[in-house]
């Protein structure tokens, strides 16, 4: 079985470290998405009877930013700032406007804290899957 990968730490809400690296074959550029299981039972074709896997909440998309031998860094995705675009109209692609997006990361688990968030946050040991 491939080893999962997973969150190994939260720097900010805008970037976290995952258990994996160029020795697993990741690189910059490469994207994910941070995933929460729904349960442990698995959703049932009704007509094979045979498992067609889990639901999966996607709780964040993240991009490889930085690649060591077994760890890697990655970032949010970027946005044009709200409160730019609200003003002036920023296009989405005027990429020396974009700001990245805050993750809803466990406050308890950040280095250095982070804001007040109600949905479910993203915690060490998070599954992250790569984006094909």
């Amino acid at each position: 079985m491939e080893k999962q990968i997973k969150i190994a730490k939260i720097i900010s809400t805008t970037e976290l470290v995952i258990n994996a690296g160029s020795k697993q074959n990741i690189n910059v550029g490469d994207k994910f998405e941070i995933i929460d299981k729904v349960g442990s039972e698995p959703v049932m074709d009704p007509d094979t009877g045979k498992s067609l896997g889990t639901l999966d909440i996607i709780k964040g998309m993240v991009e490889v930013t930085a690649v060591y031998p077994n760890m890697s860094i990655v970032q949010s995705e970027r946005t044009i700032s709200p409160l730019l675009q609200a003003s002036v109209g920023v296009a989405q692609s005027l990429s020396p406007y974009q700001v990245r997006k805050d993750l809803n990361v466990d406050k308890t688990q950040i280095t250095g804290g982070a804001p007040e968030n109600e949905n479910v946050p993203i915690k060490i040991g998070d599954v992250a899957i790569p984006m094909k």
